[in-house]
């Protein structure tokens, strides 16, 4: 492909004055394309990581819904175990689903080393917190042998969505967790479990982030310099090679700085990381 770089400023809504300027060489296209992957592997775990954020506090939330209510007001206890169940299966495959896309990610944009960091960090979570490996096996068992919540009990302290020890323990695949779900109540309550994860996964979420910080730091560096360089928001326009683009066989390509721009902001709300 050929490449070429210049300027885009707006006449007018609908109207755009594109000017370009020079080829795009060689090392600027490599560092392009970089620091797109750092911006992709952005977009994935912040995205990824907030619907699990999403899914987690939809589901606590509708556990606050039901607990003060008078049973008559929230439906049969058949569709308020199902509802729980429904959501609480979204939050536990968003969790799966961002323990299995991430390393795909990192694999894609850094070496495997940096992948293998990755599972290390993920073995240290699950062996120090019981949260994560006691619903990272739920997630299993909802998968491949049944839904987890089973009941709805109704009290003096309101209602409660609960799980059955005896239940969960049929399932054969707990591995070493099967100890800690024996030492469980036989109703097993789980009101803030959602909460308590989000709070791990926020750490594994800001764990990723420091793998791509300045990568994405030094792209938008880089993007000023190059506005500074040709004079405004920068536009390519990319053609098969020189002479299709000489006969006006190109098309245009924003190069989309407001996303990296918008990374920043984001690193910039987690100033640890930095």
């Amino acid at each position: 492909m050929y490449y070429r770089i210049g300027t885009i400023k707006t006449i007018k809504e609908g109207e755009h004055e594109v000017d370009i300027k020079r080829d795009f060489t060689q090392e600027e296209q490599e560092k392009y394309f970089q620091y797109r992957k750092y911006l992709g592997l952005h977009i994935n775990n912040k995205n990824l990581y907030n619907l699990i954020v999403r899914n987690g506090e939809e589901f606590e939330h509708f556990l606050d819904t039901i607990k003060d209510k008078d049973p008559s007001e929230i439906g049969s206890p058949d569709y308020v175990v199902f509802e729980a169940n429904r959501l609480f299966m979204n939050y536990l495959s968003m969790i799966r689903t961002y323990i299995d896309h991430i390393p795909s990610s990192l694999s894609k944009t850094f070496d495997s080393k940096v992948k293998d960091e990755f599972d290390e960090f993920l073995s240290v979570i699950y062996d120090n917190y019981f949260e994560y490996r006691f619903l990272y096996k739920l997630r299993n068992l909802a998968q491949h042998f049944g839904i987890p919540i089973s009941n709805l009990i109704s009290n003096e302290q309101g209602n409660h969505i609960t799980m059955s020890q005896s239940y969960l323990l049929s399932y054969k695949k707990w591995g070493t967790v099967k100890e800690e779900v024996k030492n469980m109540e036989e109703s097993i309550p789980v009101k803030g479990l959602a909460l308590r994860m989000n709070v791990i996964m926020n750490t594994v979420y800001l764990f990723v982030m420091k793998f791509y910080v300045e990568g994405i730091i030094e792209s938008l560096k880089w993007f000023d310099s190059l506005q500074g360089e040709l004079g405004g928001s920068t536009i390519l326009a990319v053609s098969d090679s020189p002479e299709e683009y000489g006969k006006g066989k190109f098309k245009f390509q924003p190069m989309n700085t407001d996303e990296f721009i918008n990374a920043v902001h984001d690193l910039n709300e987690n100033p640890g990381i930095n």
